[in-house]
């Protein structure tokens, strides 16, 4: 869902010719895999396929070889330090040009501080509650985020980000089925596939025996950074 996002938001600006960047975790592996899998269905040639290292302190090689190749966008796909790092080389390098999107591992407004202005104009699909304040008042998720947002920055006086708002999600739906069926896990199972428009931090969820995902493609929004925060993409 969140490389469709991405595509979406490509083929509207008529963005064809890209290079990708991933990760060699699994998080990385599988970003991978969606974006070459879905590129030919988007009209999307994949000019340059980069990879690095979790403890890779710099990328430099591999956007050197991508700004030969000239894209018209770069995505890189990876959690951690390393999707800092590249911001950061990609500005060192001259290549603010070349239109920069992140996957939705870049969630957390920490990114944006550590890129140390590298991140301004980066596109990346995000779920509700990064950017619960800019939600329209009649938003599903307003009133769940808003609440999530102040008790989270009450608590730990720092921003929310998208991973704690995964484990929200998932924390309420097992307090749910716990409250309703007990401990058995079998009863657990049954309960939360019959769940229908759960409002939670990453969007509104319905499953059942063959859906385990529980989301839409709207659960994911394309947001860009400007004046170092969220804001919604044209």
């Amino acid at each position: 869902m969140a490389v469709e996002a991405i595509y979406n938001h490509m083929k509207k600006r008529g963005i064809k010719k890209i290079a990708i960047m991933t990760g060699t975790t699994g998080f990385g592996k599988s970003g991978r895999g969606e974006l070459t899998r879905l590129a030919p269905e988007y009209g999307i040639t994949i000019v340059a396929d980069e990879t690095y290292g979790p403890k890779d302190t710099s990328v430099t090689a591999q956007l050197t070889k991508i700004k030969g190749l000239a894209p018209q966008a770069i995505v890189n796909w990876s959690i951690g330090p390393t999707q800092v790092i590249a911001l950061r080389n990609w500005q060192e390098l001259g290549m603010t040009n070349i239109t920069f999107y992140q996957s939705h591992g870049f969630g957390s407004k920490k990114n944006i501080d550590l890129a140390v202005g590298a991140a301004e104009g980066v596109f990346t699909p995000l779920g509700a509650c990064n950017y619960a304040e800019i939600l329209p008042d009649d938003h599903p998720q307003k009133g769940v985020t808003m609440e999530y947002r102040r008790a989270y920055s009450t608590k730990y006086f720092e921003p929310v980000s998208s991973f704690g708002g995964h484990a929200w999600d998932a924390l309420q739906l097992v307090v749910q089925a716990l409250k309703a069926v007990g401990c058995d896990h079998a009863k657990i199972r049954d309960h939360i596939e019959g769940i229908k428009g759960f409002v939670g931090q990453h969007g509104v969820f319905s499953f059942s025996p063959e859906e385990h995902n529980g989301l839409t493609k709207e659960a994911f929004q394309m947001i860009v950074v400007k004046n170092g925060a969220w804001a919604f993409a044209d």
